[in-house]
């Protein structure tokens, strides 16, 4: 019969004699980027000397500015300080981290328990409470402010950890220029959609042109324009998808109608 010494150690439970530990720190520690799953922009510093003694943590386009990059360091058994590349500051609810969302900032020390879910991101709770950082009512726009509160399963409380030398790809941008939101057509008419599309890190390799859930057409190379000849009547959502070099999808859409009657003006 052989014997295996157990010791813990910050809360762990250490197999010595080259076994295993058991730990649930999901993260090493060091520099990442955090990203919302739902809008797919990142934790943002807002340090300004109009905000001191408290700076906001607000959701941003990536930059690869330091105000943007976090350092992880374990304190043991899944919590960790997040404290700011710039130094000095951590994450922290400072209105009251027990009231339902308070307003996520920086200041000079606090704890979060980082877990991993069974898809891959990360769910961020306060220390001291069952609270979770969340970006404030689900937005999905710049600026919008961090906070924390109640967990509800949803994108905008979960996060992606990404080591900050890793680059971030930014998603193309794409947008429909004609025809119009809302617009109507006759019966039998040809629509032409005209599209513009973008990517800030990279390249646009190919626009996809769908009425609905069907596939119309793509097009590789701007100008981007697809025409749909003799579209029945009835109400059709015109769709885009912009794919860009890493892969990255945006898509943006229209709805119109084809009616007996003649075409809106």
């Amino acid at each position: 019969m052989s014997y295996v010494q157990v010791i813990t150690y910050n809360n762990q439970c250490v197999y010595i004699n080259d076994w295993p530990y058991v730990s649930l720190d999901w993260i090493d520690n060091g520099r990442y980027s955090v990203t919302n799953v739902k809008s797919g922009l990142v934790w943002h510093a807002m340090i300004t000397e109009d905000e001191e003694p408290a700076y906001a943590i607000t959701q941003e386009t990536w930059e690869n500015l330091d105000c943007q990059k976090w350092d992880f360091t374990s304190l043991g058994n899944g919590y960790f300080v997040i404290m700011n590349a710039l130094g000095g500051l951590a994450a922290h609810g400072l209105d009251d981290s027990t009231l339902d969302d308070a307003t996520l900032n920086l200041y000079p020390f606090s704890g979060y328990h980082v877990e991993k879910t069974n898809v891959g991101d990360f769910v961020i709770s306060g220390k001291n409470d069952d609270h979770v950082v969340e970006v404030s009512g689900a937005s999905v726009s710049t600026g919008a402010h961090l906070a924390l509160n109640d967990y509800d399963g949803n994108d905008h409380q979960r996060f992606y950890l990404t080591p900050a030398d890793i680059a971030i790809n930014s998603p193309p941008i794409i947008s429909i220029m004609s025809p119009s939101d809302g617009q109507t057509f006759s019966s039998g008419s040809s629509i032409t959609i005209d599209a513009v599309a973008s990517d800030s890190d990279g390249t646009v390799v190919l626009v996809e042109f769908y009425n609905g859930t069907t596939k119309l057409g793509e097009i590789e190379d701007s100008p981007y324009s697809y025409t749909c000849d003799n579209v029945a009547v009835g109400t059709h959502a015109l769709i885009v998808k912009a794919i860009d070099n890493d892969g990255a999808v945006t898509a943006a859409g229209v709805n119109v109608t084809v009616s007996g009657r003649g075409p809106s003006r």
